[in-house]
């Protein structure tokens, strides 16, 4: 069974994260669904909207959902290419670093890829 991957198709840095791990995923693990998809088909309030914007949602079996790096990383192990490193975010210490640094990218998008979000779309 595929994870579901949620994505902003409005967010530039949303749109590379997955052309990158698309690139790795040789084995077809993972499926991209856009939230604006998502939403479409599924009941989801306010709260979660913006919620689902603020970082990236995986899918995982029935009730399993990964968010922000925790996604990354288990999408990484996924992706044969991104094996070892993903196995690395496994270690004990690894969240103390990849969550600061996953929220410090996320949070900063519309800053870091301004050149390619002039209409103000990466930001939260």
């Amino acid at each position: 069974m595929k994870d579901i991957a949620l994505y902003d198709r409005e967010c530039i840095l949303c749109q590379k994260t997955k052309k990158m791990l698309t690139r790795f995923d040789w084995l077809s693990k993972i499926e991209w669904v856009s939230l604006q998809e998502y939403e479409k088909h599924n009941k989801v309030n306010v709260y979660n909207k913006k919620d689902l914007r603020r970082e990236l949602h995986l899918l995982a079996g029935e009730n399993k959902v990964y968010r922000g790096f925790f996604a990354v990383r288990r999408m990484m192990i996924k992706c044969p290419p991104l094996f070892l490193l993903g196995t690395l975010c496994y270690l004990p210490f690894a969240p103390l670093i990849g969550k600061p640094v996953y929220r410090y990218i996320a949070e900063r998008r519309h800053i870091i890829f301004r050149s390619n979000c002039s209409d103000g779309k990466c930001s939260i």
